[in-house]
């Protein structure tokens, strides 16, 4: 028995009897993940472990057919004894997005504010063109999907109602339109949506997985990551769709025109992952900001770059946000984070007075014992 694959995106459970060199595949895609797979004690059924933040353990019948729910969420890594399981059970706070005064904040308060929070977890956000309206990721409703609301965190509405993970909200120039990514259809794939409602358009119609897109400057074009090749790599694709070229040969992930229209900025997803550019028009890739930085955290600027990064301080961690000023070539703290915390997503409005990030306290677990399991 066997999980996961040997792309980027989604992983699912396969089974083979030992020397016959022969798998067969028993979940298409239909989750985010699917990992730790166990058997029941009668070998009928195959539990496994599914789901990037909320997780859950599912049940497959051997047989093949849909899989059904057998824990809750924040489940996870089952074993099985006879009619005993265990499991573990994933403990944490919602995840909320938090904002700061940024180095031009006409504000003095530098204290990070919660500025959207719900009973779920709410992340990935993302800045309109004008600064007035707010992109995000939201649980909220039972499942990942995609919101809008103002400037100021209120006015939240859903624009999305997808049965699977929907997230990475990207505006277009004109600010009347979103590109975002989801595994509703199996595999990990682009739709655009309307910024004030409408049925989503689904984009990329490969079965390899496409995902966190970004407009051009000029809206022309929508940059994403495929594994189309067998690895991560950036493509652009005519916004009202079409063929699709590849941009990087080395690696890509999240990619980011810059302001002028003249260089595509990206996470190279080597390790450690760090931030490079290549001119628009083709040419030398080179590097930006060596790594590690965390693939989605970082975000362009007018005249520079925000990125964070994590060191570990004892039992504690230290975040900060950091700013390379392209024209000086200096770097310089912005935000400095102290604690056992976990961060991710870091975004900027286009006038860089204020700066969004996930923030939550680091999970905890504890060990679960099912007697009777059946």
């Amino acid at each position: 028995m066997r999980s996961g694959s040997a792309t980027f995106g989604d992983w699912d459970v396969w089974v083979e009897r030992v020397g016959e060199g022969t798998p067969r595949r028993l979940t298409y895609g239909q989750y985010d993940k699917c990992l730790n797979p166990a058997w029941t004690s009668d070998s009928s059924e195959i539990l496994f472990t599914t789901g990037l933040g909320n997780s859950s353990v599912y049940r497959v019948s051997l047989a093949g057919g849909e899989p059904h729910p057998a824990l809750g969420l924040g489940a996870g890594f089952p074993s099985i004894r006879g009619s005993l399981m265990v499991y573990q059970k994933v403990i944490h706070s919602p995840q909320p997005i938090w904002r700061v005064g940024g180095p031009r904040a006409s504000t003095r308060n530098r204290e990070p504010q919660k500025l959207i929070a719900s009973s779920q977890d709410d992340g990935n956000a993302a800045y309109s063109p004008d600064g007035r309206r707010i992109a995000f990721q939201s649980y909220r409703s039972g499942e990942g999907n995609i919101w809008v609301c103002d400037g100021d965190g209120t006015n939240p509405v859903q624009l999305t109602t997808f049965e699977h993970h929907a997230g990475t909200p990207r505006w277009s120039p004109d600010g009347r339109k979103l590109v975002f990514d989801s595994i509703e259809a199996g595999d990990w794939n682009l739709y655009v949506v309307d910024a004030d409602g409408g049925a989503p358009q689904r984009l990329t119609p490969e079965s390899s997985d496409e995902n966190v897109g970004t407009w051009s400057q000029d809206g022309r074009w929508i940059y994403y990551s495929s594994t189309r090749g067998g690895s991560a790599q950036i493509w652009k694709m005519p916004s009202a769709g079409g063929p699709a070229i590849q941009v990087t040969r080395s690696g890509g992930y999240l990619a980011q025109e810059s302001w002028d229209g003249g260089h595509l900025y990206y996470t190279k997803t080597q390790r450690p992952a760090a931030i490079w550019r290549v001119p628009v028009a083709g040419g030398e890739e080179t590097e930006v900001v060596r790594g590690p930085v965390p693939w989605t955290d970082w975000a362009l600027a007018r005249n520079g770059l925000y990125y964070s990064t994590t060191q570990p301080r004892g039992d504690e961690s230290e975040y900060e946000v950091q700013y390379l000023d392209f024209g000086s070539g200096r770097t310089t703290v912005v935000l400095r984070r102290n604690g056992s915390l976990w961060h991710q997503w870091l975004a900027v409005s286009p006038d860089e007075e204020w700066i969004l990030y996930c923030e939550h306290p680091e999970a905890q677990s504890e060990l679960m014992l099912v007697e009777n399991f059946r």
